[in-house]
């Protein structure tokens, strides 16, 4: 059975699930002997983003794969793939990263589902960079400059990303990288609707699925460049204006003449003031009909900046990933090092702590109950015939009582998963902790249903 027409589309914990035992779920032998980068909790690490998850498979005798697993269904998307890879062949291109679309890649719950194998890029996302090198103005110059070298190479190859945002540019030793292709556009798909709208801080407000053709970055890549440029010259606009975006927002979008944002963009120097003007007409005019960045754009002579990559920029990517999955057992990779497992405290087994506590309040009642009830019956005068009775009476309803409070207590703890303590690396009861930026990103085109009925 296929899971390509399986209504029940898995959830990213079925996923992660299946990520756990690659020997099963891959039928791959490349990924067969590999072993998931986990988190802190032991789980697979997981990146999620607006309609995928991507996990990290760590190989013995190749480099990290990432294993983008799909959060919905799409009918034409193996169609769409295959065109993007055809397409590709044509072209040398060292900016995109390289990728595998299976389309029946990964087994969840007895169906198999599609996935893409794509080099694992390492790097930190254009946010996280911009944020460590702010008062470097070299730097995000040259970050300016080399995104209009990206862009106009995109132009030669006829490529559109079609969601072009900070997450999906990795940024490593200064070059740029990009990933996530799901929303891409080449000239054999002319005729498809988009199946993504990308990240709304960074799309024209007008944008829809039949916005579809080999401009539909224009808009995008202008706003990223002035917002390069307008950090570069004014960095205090990061801690003023940074939020979802790099500094825009769709509410600037919508209404450019009230945002404080252009306003303070145009200040800066007329060249600014130019970009901010061709942003507010392209949003006026509609989704495609933004110019070409390299259109607007001189290259900065190498001379001015110089002609190498700034120096003395080393950005480490942060993230939740603490190490690797141990190998099971009968795996071809045992051999593999891998990072120290965490110590965990040896505690009484769960299932054992109930009957543990409730012998303990046996024994206690046992020794309190019968003078206690004889105390009760000699202050109140109850027949000393009625003393067994009560004794017993006491004795069993308490111990009722106790058995249901420390099971509850059991299945309260059980409730809890393990979460380190990095004090003593020890792992610890804890509540787990929520990934508000996946949940963000996850969030971003829900309630546009305009986006199911034309990729179904």
């Amino acid at each position: 059975m296929t899971g390509l027409l399986s209504p029940n589309w898995p959830s990213p914990s079925e996923f992660s699930e299946a990520i756990q035992t690659p020997q099963i779920c891959f039928d791959g032998t490349e990924l067969r002997g590999a072993r998931p980068a986990v988190d802190r909790l032991g789980l697979p690490f997981l990146a999620a983003g607006q309609f995928a998850y991507v996990f990290k498979l760590i190989r013995p005798d190749a480099p990290p794969v990432a294993v983008r697993c799909f959060g919905r269904y799409l009918g034409d998307r193996d169609r769409r793939y295959r065109a993007l890879s055809a397409h590709l062949e044509s072209f040398q291109m060292p900016d995109l990263a390289r990728f595998s679309y299976e389309p029946e890649g990964i087994l969840v719950r007895g169906a198999r589902y599609p996935v893409l194998l794509m080099e694992w890029v390492e790097g930190a996302t254009l946010d996280v960079y911009i944020e460590e090198v702010l008062h470097r103005r070299d730097v995000m110059i040259h970050l300016a400059r080399e995104w209009v070298a990206l862009m106009n190479r995109l132009r030669a190859a006829r490529i559109a990303h079609g969601d072009l945002q900070h997450g999906n540019v990795i940024v490593r030793d200064g070059d740029l990288r990009l990933v996530d292709f799901d929303g891409m556009f080449v000239p054999s798909m002319d005729g498809l609707t988009a199946c993504e709208l990308g990240h709304e801080h960074y799309q024209h407000p007008s944008r829809g699925p039949q916005h579809f053709a080999e401009n539909i970055d224009n808009f995008s890549s202008l706003v990223i460049y002035l917002s390069l440029i307008s950090l570069a010259e004014r960095p205090s606009l990061w801690d003023e204006y940074h939020d979802e975006g790099l500094l825009f927002t769709r509410a600037d979008f919508l209404d450019p003449a009230a945002s404080a944002l252009f306003s303070e963009i145009r200040k800066i120097s007329p060249e600014h003031e130019r970009l901010a003007a061709l942003v507010e007409s392209s949003i006026a005019a509609g989704p495609l009909s933004a110019p070409h960045i390299g259109d607007l754009v001189v290259p900065l002579p190498a001379s001015r900046f110089g002609a190498r990559k700034p120096a003395g920029v080393s950005i480490i990517s942060r993230t939740r990933e603490t190490g690797v999955a141990p190998a099971m057992w009968g795996s071809s990779i045992e051999h593999a090092p891998s990072p120290p497992a965490l110590s965990v405290a040896r505690v009484p087994s769960r299932s054992l702590r109930p009957a543990l506590a409730l012998a303990s309040f046996i024994m206690l009642l046992y020794l309190l109950c019968s003078p206690m009830v004889s105390l009760l019956c000699y202050a109140i005068g109850i027949p000393s015939a009625l003393k067994p009775g009560l004794v017993c009476g006491v004795y069993l309803g308490t111990c009722y009582l106790a058995g249901i409070y420390v099971m509850i207590q059991d299945k309260i703890t059980k409730a809890r998963p393990p979460q380190l303590n990095r004090a003593s690396g020890r792992a610890q009861i804890a509540p787990p902790r929520g990934s508000v930026e996946g949940q963000r990103k996850t969030e971003l085109n829900a309630g546009r249903p305009d986006l199911n009925a034309a990729c179904a």
